[in-house]
């Protein structure tokens, strides 16, 4: 330690060290005329560097001498940043020191240098590698091998780079393929001639298809979810629905058929199966032209099975109506066994004649409803004596009306004659006589007849009294319900019995104007007004 007069104020070295030895003469000056004075300057003598530095005080300023050995540095240096295989060199504008000492500057190729504030600006601390550094040669394997690895590199990158656009595109051809086949499928079911329909488990439609929903119209403008129920139950409420009836199915059978009629004449057969998902589906089939000739078939039938019973009605009455004029015609053959007068036989011609009246108007009824039916029944117009026409009508039913303990009068007056047909007067009289005679105990019936005339026709009057009637049949009661209208309008389709139609058939025939049924007190009267020439 020294001041600016190179006053040595202390030492710490050892004993041999001796600054004339390497050469430091006037350092001091030199320090002070320094560019920076802020830095600390360094002399270095072959190995060794001395390190000068002021340091300011009060009374002045005092300078420091520091001398140190750069190979033992350096290798402290080395210890410190673990090279191994790396040689250390600190580079100065004096020499170059390495580990083994100072070296050529020359030999110090391929390192790297650097600055480091530990150390003075002019020196440099240099790496290099102890083993020489090969540049890499490239041969055609390894461009080839580089080549394929760019291209699956590239090739992977571009593959998900365009995933997601081909999942698009993908998924854009799948959807379109499922539009496609919704509309396929709904064309098809469109084209269906009958309803079609899918129902879930809850009864509400899922798949329907137009002709499904013209069936409801009404139902479906007003809510078009509707489960099967409901649909049902509102088009029964507002008399879309007339008739509405599942048939029984067996217990291992899914299938199962309803008839459903609707108000304007429609008829629809739905064949329903329930499915795996607690749904059913449902096929609405119309069946307007079968059901329509199903039930033309069964009014048919109905009626032949009407007719057969009224001509076995009509054939038990006749044989009933013939047991008189036969018994009549036995009995004159028995008293012309035996030797008779003239007069007697005259009688009996006459009587015989008049059994024979009697069998052919009990037989003209029945000939009379085979006419009817096949439309060959006409008028047959002639002078007809009423009194002598109703008396034979009489005597053909006087045995039942005995039986039943009815009377019967003829209050018709002998001069009274009518032009008309005489055999379909005759089937009217005892068909309603028969009806009455069929329903009644104890009563007495009368029969009274008048022509009438109205503008230019004249119109005959047959009027049947009834007293104490008590009981009617149907044909007296069904007559009564028509009674008053007009006849020439009446329709043969009404629902009535057929003995009635065939009554009102021969009853227009002859012409006939009005039927009516009045009753006061204990007496009824069935006047019956029919076209007298």
């Amino acid at each position: 330690m020294f001041d600016s007069e190179y006053n040595q104020l202390a030492l710490w070295s050892k004993n041999n060290f001796d600054l004339a030895a390497y050469g430091f003469k006037n350092w001091l000056e030199k320090f002070n005329n320094r560019a920076n004075k802020q830095a600390v300057e360094v002399f270095t003598v072959a190995d060794t560097a001395f390190l000068i530095s002021e340091i300011n005080i009060k009374q002045g300023s005092i300078y420091t001498l520091t001398a140190f050995d750069l190979s033992k540095f350096l290798k402290a240096v080395i210890g410190k940043l673990n090279t191994e295989n790396y040689n250390v060199f600190i580079a100065t504008p004096q020499f170059t020191l390495g580990k083994q000492g100072e070296v050529n500057p020359s030999i110090i190729k391929n390192s790297i240098s650097a600055l480091s504030s530990r150390f003075p600006p002019t020196w440099r601390l240099h790496v290099q590698p102890m083993n020489k550094i090969v540049r890499p040669q490239i041969t055609k394997y390894i461009l080839i091998r580089l080549g394929l690895i760019a291209f699956c590199v590239f090739a992977f990158v571009y593959y998900f780079l365009r995933l997601p656009r081909r999942l698009h595109n993908e998924i854009k051809q799948k959807n379109q393929l499922i539009l496609n086949r919704e509309e396929l499928f709904s064309s098809s079911l469109d084209a269906l001639p009958h309803g079609f329909a899918i129902f879930n488990s809850h009864e509400f439609p899922v798949i329907t298809n137009n002709a499904f929903n013209l069936l409801f119209p009404q139902v479906n403008k007003q809510n078009s979810q509707l489960s099967y129920s409901q649909l049902i139950s509102i088009a029964q409420q507002h008399n879309i629905i007339n008739h509405y009836h599942e048939h029984h199915k067996l217990d291992d059978d899914r299938n199962q058929l309803i008839d459903i009629g609707f108000t304007d004449g429609k008829w629809i057969t739905v064949l329903q199966r329930h499915t795996d998902f607690n749904g059913f589906v449902c096929y609405f089939r119309d069946d307007t032209e079968a059901h329509q000739k199903e039930c033309l078939l069964a009014d048919v039938l109905e009626k032949s099975k009407q007719t057969n019973q009224l001509k076995e009605k009509f054939v038990s009455r006749l044989s009933r109506q013939l047991k008189t004029p036969l018994s009549s015609l036995k009995s004159l053959i028995e008293i012309s066994k035996d030797p008779i007068s003239f007069n007697e036989f005259k009688n009996n011609v006459g009587n015989i004649s008049d059994v024979c009246d009697q069998l052919e108007s009990v037989i003209q009824q029945l000939v009379n409803i085979n006419k009817s039916e096949i439309g060959k029944l006409k008028l047959q117009a002639k002078n007809v004596n009423l009194k002598k026409l109703i008396n034979n009508n009489m005597s053909i039913l006087t045995k039942e009306a005995e039986n039943n303990k009815i009377v019967l009068k003829n209050n018709i007056t002998s001069e009274l004659t009518v032009a008309s047909d005489e055999k379909l007067i005759s089937q009217l009289v005892i068909q309603l006589v028969t009806e009455v005679l069929d329903s009644s105990n104890n009563i007495t019936l009368s029969i009274d007849a008048q022509i009438k005339k109205e503008s230019t026709r004249n119109y005959l009057n047959l009027d049947f009294s009834l007293s104490n009637l008590i009981n009617t049949n149907h044909f007296i009661t069904e007559l009564k319900s028509i009674s008053g209208d007009n006849i020439t309008r009446f329709i043969d389709d009404k629902d009535l019995l057929l003995e009635l139609k065939f009554f009102i058939s021969i009853f227009k025939m002859l012409g006939g104007k009005a039927i009516i049924i009045s009753s006061n007190a204990n007496k009824t009267t069935i006047s019956l007004s029919i076209l007298g020439f």
